[in-house]
């Protein structure tokens, strides 16, 4: 066993050579019991890929009635004009999503869809509160949970 101590930020430090940091680890884990996996204990993922995912799956909806029902824009450019007085100067977010709703609604249908990293960031501060009922919601997010999401991304995988 090679050790040493250096200082670093004004404290010593005791380093060890790589083989033998690799040997100790090794032997503290051999020396515990197995963690076993139980499958009814769900992982806590905070992962934007999913929460992406989730909300461009509920802008697709959102855009689906949007085209089915284009009156519903005025129900998004209400929000914004609501929102934007409530916070007295104009933001960035907001003035975008102003030049997006000043289009017609088979545009915003479409930006809805996007896979942009712009469409992506705006729908984080989406206008269109309001348009999905509760029950399309809580579909929505039930196929994006993450017991149901990554059980459904495992058995793509092989």
């Amino acid at each position: 066993m090679t050790e040493h101590s250096e200082r670093r930020s004004g404290a010593y430090v005791k380093t060890y050579e790589t083989t033998f940091l690799f040997n100790h680890i090794r032997q503290r884990l051999s020396s515990r019991s197995v963690l076993c996996y139980n499958p009814s204990m769900e992982p806590i993922y905070s992962d934007h890929t999913r929460v992406d995912e989730r909300s461009l799956a509920m802008h697709r909806l959102v855009a689906r009635k949007l085209r089915a029902n284009p009156a519903l824009l005025d129900e998004a450019r209400d929000n914004l004009r609501r929102w934007q007085k409530m916070e007295g100067s104009p933001t960035l977010t907001l003035s975008e999503w102003e030049n997006i709703l000043g289009g017609s609604a088979a545009q915003v249908a479409e930006f809805l869809e996007e896979r942009s990293e712009r469409a992506t960031r705006l729908r984080q501060s989406s206008p269109f509160a309001g348009i999905l009922t509760e029950a399309e919601r809580q579909a929505i997010y039930e196929s994006y949970s993450t017991r149901t999401y990554y059980s459904r991304r495992q058995s793509n995988l092989g």
